[in-house]
């Protein structure tokens, strides 16, 4: 299964990204938000091969 994180790049939703990515078996997390910068940096932070930005 999928998830898309929208907005999942923000100040209160990426500590809900976080939480997928440790706590659920979703083949893939994708953070969607406006700020790619913002996002690229929490998919760096992460360092999931699950998770990616859009």
């Amino acid at each position: 299964m999928k998830v898309l994180s929208l907005g999942g790049a923000g100040a209160v939703c990426q500590y809900a990204t976080r939480d997928l990515v440790e706590f659920s078996d979703f083949d893939q997390i994708v953070i969607g938000d406006y700020n790619i910068t913002a996002a690229e940096k929490l998919v760096a932070e992460i360092g999931d091969h699950r998770v990616k930005a859009l």
